[in-house]
């Protein structure tokens, strides 16, 4: 399933909110993430979604450099980060091809209920969106 930057605006206060039902995972790297590290693109904000969670798609890949982590450790990887499993979960990243991983890695986990926000960075940054 995909979902649109109308859909993504609409639930910035059930991401910050404790109780959440539906949790934003984007899959860039941490620098990137938290706006230290600039953007490339002319007029593209630093930053992220209000209330997103960081997980970088690099984190799935095991020490082979080339297959990705167990089971397990996905399932951590998630936790640790207080992604509920249980709960609606959209990806993300800059244009989709990193955010494609989480859902891959959350497929693995079992879950069916997948979504992933079609105009990624690459749309939200370029809006002059008060929601950083």
């Amino acid at each position: 399933m995909l979902v649109n930057i109308d859909y993504v605006n609409s639930i910035i206060s059930e991401l910050l909110s404790d109780k959440k039902e539906v949790f934003l995972v984007d899959a860039r790297g941490p620098e990137v993430f938290s706006g230290t590290k600039p953007e490339s693109i002319p007029g593209m904000r630093a930053g992220h979604v209000k209330g997103a969670v960081n997980i970088p798609a690099s984190t799935f890949i095991a020490k082979d450099g080339i297959t990705f982590k167990n089971i397990e450790e996905v399932k951590e990887i998630f936790e640790s980060r207080g992604v509920k499993l249980d709960k609606k979960v959209i990806s993300m990243c800059m244009m989709g091809v990193a955010a494609s991983s989480i859902l891959f890695n959350l497929w693995q986990l079992g879950k069916k209920d997948l979504a992933m926000y079609n105009g990624n960075w690459r749309e939200y940054g370029l809006k002059p969106e008060p929601n950083l």
